[in-house]
């Protein structure tokens, strides 16, 4: 409760506080993860719970050849031992008289490793024994059935707590990586935790419905976009109505559908003056050499800034269909 209890703030355990595999019997006085967790009063918000395969952790924690060098020298040495204690014996033989010949009988030969006696596959075999059952212990991921079964993982889920497996097969980074985005909930958006759930998505004609009857007023942002707004002060730029958020009875419009999901991940309200009265609608003329990739950068500013991707041929033929 000293070092673990919820004073201490954000933390991450390491996780290796797990009942000894060989006991036949588990101790309720054994210091384990399973038992600390419940004295310190405090219950994971996440569990991520990493799943190697067999081969990979060997090679990750056993050097075999390593192992099978070091076994052989010291067999190299007990033959050399096993050698010049013969030579000994027959030297002390020959002074007393007795025949020589016999003295090797006297010290057993030193065997010679097989197959399944290499001390790597031995190494090995205990290895992967031992690990098997810390994963009972931790519990099995039944993939198909995307669920738990038995162990730790099992009893932490049906305390609520999400378990999340990952694959650590893989490199450190994109093992991270996985970590990371997994976290985001917990970490990055745990201060939106209450008003994320309080934040809901309207269709346009519901939006106008609630503006119409008094029932909800749209944000002082007005319609510019809430990610871009920060970074644009003088107004931010202008948004759609396709993709409105309800939250405290405040209309706001993000300006993506992906937009509207990062606001509704952690709805961030800017604080400080509202935009511009006036709509600011901004040209932007992207010129260059041939093939040098105008159209490819206006494409892709136009999808990220929500701006409307124009030509110059797309222009001449609207005013050529125009009335005049």
């Amino acid at each position: 409760k000293k070092v673990f209890g919820p004073h201490l703030g954000a933390c991450i355990v390491d996780g290796q506080f797990y009942p000894d595999p060989e006991a036949e019997e588990e101790d309720p006085e054994e210091l384990t993860l399973k038992s600390l967790l419940p004295k310190a009063l405090r219950t994971p918000d996440l569990f991520l719970m990493l799943i190697v395969g067999d081969e990979v952790a060997v090679n990750r924690k056993l050097n075999l050849e390593e192992i099978d060098r070091v076994a052989l020298e010291e067999l190299d040495a007990k033959k050399k031992e096993r050698e010049e204690a013969i030579k000994k014996a027959e030297q002390e033989a020959e002074e007393m008289g007795e025949d020589p010949s016999a003295v090797a009988d006297e010290y057993p030969e030193i065997e010679e490793y097989d197959e399944e006696t290499m001390p790597s596959k031995i190494a090995r075999d205990a290895f992967v024994e031992h690990k098997n059952k810390v994963d009972e212990i931790l519990g099995l991921w039944i993939a198909e059935e995307s669920r738990w079964e038995g162990g730790l993982s099992e009893e932490m889920v049906n305390r609520k707590v999400q378990v999340v497996p990952i694959s650590a097969d893989r490199p450190l980074a994109t093992v991270l990586k996985a970590s990371m985005w997994h976290l985001r909930p917990v970490v990055n958006e745990r201060q939106h935790l209450i008003s994320k759930t309080q934040a809901q998505t309207l269709q346009p004609k519901v939006a106008k419905t609630l503006v119409n009857m008094g029932l909800a007023k749209v944000s002082k942002l007005g319609h510019a976009v809430v990610s871009d707004f920060d970074a644009h002060p003088d107004g931010g730029l202008v948004g759609t109505e396709k993709y409105p958020v309800l939250l405290h009875d405040r209309i706001y419009f993000p300006g993506s559908q992906e937009a509207r999901e990062a606001f509704l991940r952690a709805p961030v309200v800017p604080t400080g003056p509202g935009p511009c009265r006036w709509e600011l609608r901004p040209a932007i003329a992207i010129v260059g050499p041939p093939g040098i990739g105008k159209t490819t950068l206006a494409v892709e500013l136009s999808r990220r800034l929500g701006c409307l991707h124009l030509t110059v041929p797309m222009v001449l033929q609207h005013a050529l269909q125009g009335p005049d």
